[in-house]
């Protein structure tokens, strides 16, 4: 995983798995001259392992979408987004999750049920224009946005 900073201000702008020529193109576009680290040489890998942390007290990233919810999701300001760092067996630095206040397990917003209470995944909805599953708010591959349940 990597995050995209702008280069003129030093800010990030977004989170991407792998910056493609495309990616970069259209970032440059919106945002000037773009460069991209690797997510595990940025302030996120000092955080503690499995602790909740709001996201905007660790990383001034403006949006992002939940890990949750996934890619296909509407983005959050990361006001409303906690971060928790994961020990994974491949990365000796370990995996970060990305979580909107209905996939929080605890850190003190307000949540109406969590994700272990709700089975752990996003509700989805079938896309009625190319019939695959969507997060219900997110927009299809196909462009489409999710219907409404």
């Amino acid at each position: 995983m990597q995050i995209i900073f702008q280069k003129a201000t030093g800010k990030p702008v977004r989170r991407i798995r792998s910056l493609t020529a495309k990616d970069k193109a259209e970032l440059e576009l919106q945002f000037g001259e773009v460069e991209a680290r690797e997510i595990r040489d940025t302030a996120l890998n000092q955080m503690p392992f499995d602790q909740e942390t709001p996201l905007e007290a660790v990383f001034d990233l403006p949006s992002t979408f939940c890990s949750e919810c996934g890619r296909g999701s509407m983005e959050r300001p990361a006001a409303e987004l906690t971060v928790i760092r994961r020990h994974h067996r491949d990365l000796d630095a370990g995996a970060w999750d990305f979580l909107c206040p209905e996939h929080s397990g605890g850190s003190g917003r307000s949540s109406s049920s969590s994700s272990k209470e709700r089975g752990g995944r996003a509700r989805k909805v079938i896309c009625t224009n190319c019939f695959l599953e969507v997060p219900v708010g997110g927009v299809c591959q196909c462009g489409e946005p999710a219907p409404v349940e």
